[in-house]
């Protein structure tokens, strides 16, 4: 009985990797072939006539100005939000912090974003940028990972790598 449905699972994934095209993809700003909402073909842009709507980095929106940012990694003046990475904001300097490949701190709204991450805690912003420790939060960063366990910190952080024994797991530089 089981044998079935093997088979099944078997030609499913033969055919997820034979026709890659039907499939909707997320994530890597390429137009894709069929809307996710009703399966009509997407335009070259990744815009559905059908639902009036456009599909990029995994976000959905009724804009297509918005849609051209999205790709871009723009701003929308015609409704005030910008994309960076497939994230979105309405804050100017939010926008400006997130596309700097330095990082930056947003005064405005209080929220740091450095390395594809996004934080509120000050020292933890700080962190991130310099592979350190946050007491405050009980979490460290070392090259954009983010770890609540001190071994694994320091086993992250060491040029040879190292076990943490706590948690049973290796990291390994190179």
């Amino acid at each position: 009985m089981k044998k079935p449905v093997l088979v099944l699972a078997v030609v499913g994934f033969a055919l997820a990797f034979a026709c890659p095209a039907v499939l909707a993809q997320e994530g890597d700003g390429e137009p894709q072939a069929a809307c996710p909402d009703c399966s009509a073909p997407l335009d070259d842009r990744g815009w559905c006539a059908k639902c009036g709507a456009g599909f990029a980095k995994g976000l959905r929106t009724t804009c297509s100005s918005c849609l051209a940012a999205i790709r871009s990694d723009g701003w929308c003046s015609d409704c005030g939000v910008g994309y960076v990475g497939g994230q979105k904001t309405s804050c100017k300097n939010c926008f400006a912090a997130m596309g700097s490949a330095e990082g930056g701190w947003c005064s405005d709204c209080q929220v740091g974003y450095a390395k594809g991450l996004k934080t509120k805690c000050p020292t933890c912003f700080a962190a991130i940028g310099s592979d350190g420790w946050c007491d405050d939060c009980g979490v460290g960063y070392v090259g954009g990972q983010k770890t609540s366990c001190k071994n694994c910190f320091a086993a992250m952080g060491s040029a040879e790598g190292g076990w943490c024994s706590d948690c049973q797991v290796g990291y390994a530089k190179g």
